[in-house]
This record gives C-alpha cells, structure tokens and sequence, in this order.
C-alpha cells in the first residue's frame, strides 16, 4: 500500500517521504505552495473559491495553508460575512456547508427557536397566559369562578397563543379585555371577544343560575346592572320600581 506520496522540503533537501512520517521526524517541513495531497495515488487540486458565495459568506482571498499532523494541509480563505464580519475559514468547511457565517446565523436561529410567535410581554399574551391560568391553576384566586365551574380554553388556544391571537386579533384600547360571550361557555372561537368594562358588567352571570329575579323580570343584558357591594347582577327593573316607590312616599 502506498504512504501519502507528497513532495515536503525537508532539511533543504527534497523528499518523496510519506508526509506524515517527515512531520513526525523533522520540526522543518513545510507544505508545497500548491494543494496536491495525494491518497491511494489519486491527486486533488486546489480549487480556487475567490468570489464565491456560501449561505452568507462570500470569499474574498485565498488564506493562510495550514499544516496538520497526521491530516495534512488545510486551506484558508479570507471571507465577508452578509453582517460585514470578515473570517477565515478553511475550504472544506466552506464546501460541505458547516461553515455558513461568521457566527450571525446560528445566533439568529438560536433566537428563533426560543420565540416562538415574538408576543412575550403584551397585552394579548397577558389576557391569554391569565385565561389559562384561571381555568388550569387551582392557585389562582380566580379559579373558583372559571375552572373550578367547569370552564375551560379550547386545546388550538391553550397549545398556542398565535392561535389564539390570530382568533381575538390586538387588543382595541387599554380599556378592552377579555370577555366570554356566554359566560357558561368556554373560551373558544365564537365566545370570546375583547369588551370594555361596561359591557362586561353587564354581561356577568347570575351566581344562582337565575333567568329572572324574584318578581319575574327576565335578566337580559338591558335590564341588569351590576350591584357594586356584591359585584352581582341585578333587575334594574326591581331597582327603578324602588326608587319610584321612595319618591312618592316623600
């Protein structure tokens, strides 16, 4: 079997010794100026890569050949990144695509992966993170009154907030929150819409499961009013029959 047949100067003297056996002996070897390393008697030559892109990197000048040994001769190119970073990196990294940056992409991939949907910290990712947690965290304070009555967000929802978002869209106004259409109903496309607090006043439940109050008004959305001790829907119509009462008995 044949060693690596590469011509290596060594000692002033030229030498057909097998470049690896040279390197180990002799402290001055140097490579050829040429790539031309040689295995099972088959030749590869340097391919000249000045102006050509690779991802984001485009080569500018050929490098520095660096030796290794034991593997040989590697070969540098000097080249600009797409953010303006200029690195060397070695021909074979450039080719087989394990070097496609200065180190910008893998950053920015990085980053990618760890935001998923770039919503961290409004307004909407708040309303959907506490939706959730007041119908999944029995250590919510307001659990009794959504998960522990049954209520529940729809999986599509709480898998995925872009999901969710892309349903409800931006919030209107600092004034607008989260409010379930039928309130028995769960949160889930068709019962969910952002509403101001006075129309989510008037859209609260009845604590006793009531349709109508004790003299048989009917508890529609025009004829309740929250009472502000209790936070309760109340029969206006009871309330105003009250005051007319009181404004005759003066």
């Amino acid at each position: 079997m044949k060693n690596y047949a590469q011509n290596w100067k060594c000692c002033n003297m030229e030498s057909l010794v097998g470049g690896v056996r040279a390197t180990a002996k002799c402290p001055i070897t140097e490579p050829p100026a040429y790539s031309l390393t040689r295995y099972w008697g088959r030749s590869m030559k340097l391919i000249n890569l000045v102006g050509r892109r690779f991802t984001r990197l485009v080569v500018t000048e050929q490098g520095e050949a660096r030796t290794h040994p034991g593997a040989g001769v590697s070969h540098h190119w000097i080249c600009v990144c797409d953010c303006g970073t200029v690195k060397s990196v070695s021909g074979r990294a450039l080719r087989s695509g394990l070097t496609q940056s200065c180190g910008c992409l893998n950053k920015e991939l990085a980053r990618s992966r760890a935001t998923t949907h770039g919503g961290t910290g409004t307004a909407e990712y708040r309303a959907w993170r506490h939706m959730i947690g007041r119908c999944t965290d029995k250590n919510d304070k307001a659990f009794k009154d959504y998960g522990g009555r049954g209520i529940e967000v729809c999986d599509v929802w709480r898998k995925s907030f872009s999901a969710f978002l892309n349903h409800v869209g931006v919030r209107p106004s600092a004034g607008h929150s989260i409010d379930r259409i039928n309130n028995d109903g769960n949160y889930e496309p068709g019962n969910v819409r952002w509403a101001t607090a006075e129309i989510q006043a008037n859209n609260k439940r009845n604590p006793n499961g009531k349709t109508h109050c004790i003299v048989g008004h009917e508890f529609t959305p025009g004829n309740t009013y929250t009472q502000a001790s209790t936070g309760y829907r109340q029969c206006k119509a009871c309330r105003d029959s009250r005051e007319n009462n009181r404004v005759r008995r003066r």
